[in-house]
């Protein structure tokens, strides 16, 4: 099993099906047909927004398409997941960006399952600083209010790795 290494939320996303008998594997797989789906729906919403399902569905197509992620999707490692993560992430910041409570704990999320995803929780912040309908004090509320999530996640997994040593984290 590829993944068995990975220290994230991935093998914590793979357990809990675990937890009510399916065989690791197969719960590994799960996950992966499950991270395809919303992968697929986040794509055909992002592109149909501006101009129409026919398009996000010819889209989706495409995206599933390239070899690149094609091979991601089968592995069992995080990294379907993470994808699965960043186009909701996306969505939510373009349809929802009211929503901070969903916002911070998506990019928290991110960052939990692949520290590339570092950069979530930045692009967030960014976009509420950037919000022109608010006023500044406004805006560097909301800058606080998206960044608090996923500073405490990236500081408790820190403080964690630091008590516990863990040669894989």
């Amino acid at each position: 099993w590829a993944g068995a290494g990975t220290k994230s939320i991935c093998p914590v996303a793979i357990a809990l099906p675990v937890v009510f008998g399916v065989s690791p594997i197969q719960s590994a797989r799960w996950i992966n047909v499950l991270a395809a789906a919303v992968t697929a729906a986040a794509i055909v919403l992002l592109i149909a927004s501006p101009i129409g399902y026919a398009a996000g569905v010819a889209g989706v197509l495409v995206v599933f398409a390239t070899q690149a992620l094609f091979d991601t999707q089968i592995s069992v490692l995080s990294e379907p997941l993470f994808i699965a993560l960043l186009l909701i992430l996306l969505l939510v910041m373009i349809r929802a960006r009211d929503r901070l409570i969903l916002l911070c704990v998506l990019s928290a999320a991110a960052v939990m399952v692949r520290y590339a995803g570092a950069a979530a929780p930045l692009a967030v912040v960014a976009w509420t600083l950037l919000d022109s309908r608010y006023d500044w004090r406004s805006r560097l509320r909301r800058c606080a209010t998206v960044a608090i999530v996923p500073l405490i996640a990236v500081t408790w997994w820190f403080a964690r790795t630091a008590i516990a040593p863990d040669r894989h984290a």
